[in-house]
Order: structure tokens, then C-alpha cells, then sequence
């Protein structure tokens, strides 16, 4: 069961996994009790196929108990431990409480580089993470220190910057470009994503989706709102079908209301308002009702409501991913 339910949440099968995983869970409970590490790692896989389902909270929840079980054991494994801090951590990141994040990552990078040495993909990953958690609080000077730090890994690792691994650090290092006000090259660090990722992956995967979405982000910036449209637009199109027209992933909703902020800065506020409910519904579901970004949405669904046709400019605030 176990095997099965990892293949499944490997290959997108997201429902399927959870069957065969908590069937696992259930019978290796039975055999061992909670606190034996192959407990540890069904519930890693059952938390890491939650979080695929943005499902935050509870992968969070599933991996503290993963934690605990770890931890209760006659042998603690200090590197297992480690890489459950980081599972966490990669939930704390998404429910943006980075400083949350960043407690567990930092450990981790040393308990890691300290076992695995400085390159290893799996130090190089935590690097990235440490690099977007700061990014996420304003700070794109330091992120771009552990960014680069996790690229240089990368590429001594091999496969240069055709990598997968790569071009998500690149991407990452686009962002920080973006918060530093450095369009031309952030667009130009996108673009060499989207490359790879588009050969590698093809169209309709959700990370070309996004790297698509990102350089609406940098014509967004750049105050390009028709460039940047048509960018979202595509993105939209690619996640709708990847996820499906009624889905409620969060990328999606984001998608949806770069949309929306876009067709309110052209002056179209009845589509944008619709979008924005979607937006708003998606988020809600979520991550929670009180979270920033429902109430983001929520109002700018409102303002849209009491937004006349003009012919200048329009435009809800900037909603920050």
C-alpha cells in the first residue's frame, strides 16, 4: 500500500495515493504502534501528497506526527528528523509564516551539509527554501545570497542550467530580481526558465503554467497591463487544464486574479469581478477565510462592483503571491 500510494502521488493521482496511504498507516499501526520510523514515513508521503493538494494545515498536522514519531524512538535519526523540519517548514512557507520557516530551515541546512556535504541536491534545496522565506519577507538581498548559494550547487552537480532543479532556483533568483526592481533581467532569467522547463516538461505542466504567469508579473511591473494579460490569460488557459475549470487550487485562483487585476486596469470590471469572486471562493477553501489573501480578493470583488468604465486608468491594488 504504501509503495503504491507513493507511485500514485508521484504520478498527479492525488485521491488514489491518499486510499492507499492511509490503508498503510492503519496496518503499520496495528503492527508497530505510532512511534516506529516506517510510521514516520507513510505520514511523510500521506503530508507531502496534502500539501500537492494545497492542503497546508493538515500536511502540517500529519507531519508533527511524523515528527513525534521520529523523535520516540530508541534511536533518534537526526537527519530524518531534518528533513521532516523541512516538510514542515515547506508548509509554514505557503501559510506564509515565514519566520516560522526559516526556524526549522536554518538547522537543517547545517544538519544537512554537515551529513550530506555543502552540494548535495538535497542541501542545495533547503538553501532555495531558506532564499524564498526571505524573499517572502521583503529581504531580496539575503535571498539572493542563498539563491546563488543553491545554484552553484546545482550546476557542480551537473547538467547546467538545463536542470530542472535549475531553473526553479532561477526562477526563484527572477523574483528577487522583480522585488529589486531589476525587470530587463528578471524578465531575461524567465525566459531562459521557460526554455527549459517547456522542453523538458511540455505546455500544459503547471510549472511552465507559472513561469508564464511570472513574466505577466514583470510587464505587470513594468506597467505593460495589455502585455501582461495576454501572459496571464495563457496561464490561466494552461492551469484550467491542468487542474480543471472548477478546481479551487490556489495557483489557479492567483492566476484568476492577475486576471481580473488586469481586465480592471483595461477597463472591463464586470469580468474582472467575477474572476475575483473565484479568486476569493478558492482561497477561502484554502487557506482560510481570514487569511490575507481571501481578504485581498473579497474586496477587491467589491471595488470592482463600484468601478465605472473610464477612460484612463483603473486597476484594484497589487496582489503579491
Amino acid at each position: 500500500h504504501h509503495a503504491m500510494g507513493a507511485e500514485l502521488s508521484r504520478m498527479g493521482m492525488l485521491d488514489q495515493s491518499l486510499v492507499h496511504l492511509k490503508d498503510a498507516l492503519r496496518l503499520l499501526n496495528e503492527e508497530f504502534g505510532q512511534h516506529h520510523p516506517r510510521i514516520a514515513d507513510v505520514l511523510t508521503d500521506l503530508g507531502i501528497t496534502h500539501i500537492k493538494l494545497s492542503e497546508f494545515s493538515v500536511a502540517l498536522t500529519i507531519f508533527q506526527d511524523a515528527l513525534d514519531a521520529r523523535i520516540n524512538t530508541r534511536e533518534v535519526d537526526k537527519l530524518a528528523v531534518s528533513v521532516t523540519n523541512v516538510n514542515m517548514a515547506t508548509c509554514y512557507l505557503h501559510m506564509g509564516q515565514h519566520q516560522k520557516a526559516l526556524s526549522l530551515l536554518t538547522p537543517a541546512h547545517a544538519t544537512q551539509a554537515a551529513a550530506l556535504g555543502k552540494n548535495h541536491p538535497n542541501v542545495a534545496a533547503i538553501a532555495r527554501n531558506i532564499g524564498c522565506a526571505h524573499l517572502a519577507r521583503g529581504d531580496a538581498k539575503r535571498a539572493l545570497h542563498y539563491l546563488n548559494q543553491a545554484l552553484v550547487a546545482e550546476l557542480e552537480l551537473g547538467g547546467g542550467l538545463t536542470s530542472l532543479d535549475a531553473a526553479e532556483t532561477g526562477s526563484n533568483i527572477g523574483m528577487a530580481l522583480l522585488e529589486m526592481g531589476s525587470f530587463p533581467e528578471a524578465r531575461e532569467r524567465f525566459e531562459q526558465v521557460l526554455d527549459v522547463r517547456l522542453n523538458i516538461l511540455g505546455e500544459r505542466h503547471p510549472q511552465v503554467a507559472l513561469t508564464v504567469k511570472m513574466l505577466g508579473h514583470v510587464h505587470r511591473l513594468m506597467e505593460e497591463p495589455e502585455r501582461a494579460l495576454k501572459y496571464y490569460e495563457k496561464a490561466l488557459l494552461m492551469e484550467t487544464e491542468a487542474y480543471g475549470a472548477a478546481s479551487m487550487h490556489v495557483l489557479l485562483a492567483e492566476t484568476r486574479y492577475h486576471v481580473a487585476d488586469m481586465l480592471l486596469t483595461l477597463n472591463d470590471p464586470q469580468r474582472a469581478k467575477g474572476l475575483f469572486e473565484a479568486a476569493a471562493a478558492a482561497f477561502a477553501l484554502r487557506l482560510g477565510s481570514d487569511h490575507p489573501s481571501t481578504r485581498q480578493a473579497q474586496q477587491a470583488a467589491e471595488d470592482a462592483m463600484y468601478t465605472p468604465f473610464k477612460g484612463g486608468q483603473g486597476g484594484s491594488d497589487t496582489f503579491t503571491p
